[in-house]
């Protein structure tokens, strides 16, 4: 049951870590505004900074800020393949390990190897 939910040590605490600074973080704030304005007021008011942050937040992440890429957001720059060259013998100045590939085990194929 353990292996299917995940529940090791290290997942456990990380899990808890991010409960508690939450309940940290957002009830000190919570619990000062309370204090000045009152409990209903003072969930408007937390509320209201939490999800105003959050917006602000997303649209930095998704558009970009002035003088930055837009919509970088959460990929970054993506994967692109370059080609050093081409043929049977490659050869490059700046990458020698290029030369070496393909070392051992590797074989070329026989007539009685069969693809499992």
């Amino acid at each position: 049951m353990m292996e299917i939910v995940a529940l090791t040590r290290t997942n456990i605490e990380g899990v808890l870590a991010v409960v508690m600074s939450v309940v940290l973080f957002c009830g000190s704030v919570y619990l000062l505004l309370s204090a000045i304005f009152g409990l209903r007021m003072a969930y408007l008011i937390a509320a209201t900074g939490l999800f105003g942050f959050m917006i602000i937040l997303s649209a930095i992440w998704a558009f970009g800020a002035p003088g930055t890429p837009k919509y970088l957001g959460p990929k970054g720059k993506l994967a692109a393949w370059v080609a050093l060259a081409e043929g049977t013998n490659i050869r490059s100045p700046s990458l020698p390990v290029v030369e070496k590939y393909p070392q051992a085990p590797w074989r070329a194929p026989g007539k009685g190897d069969a693809l499992t």
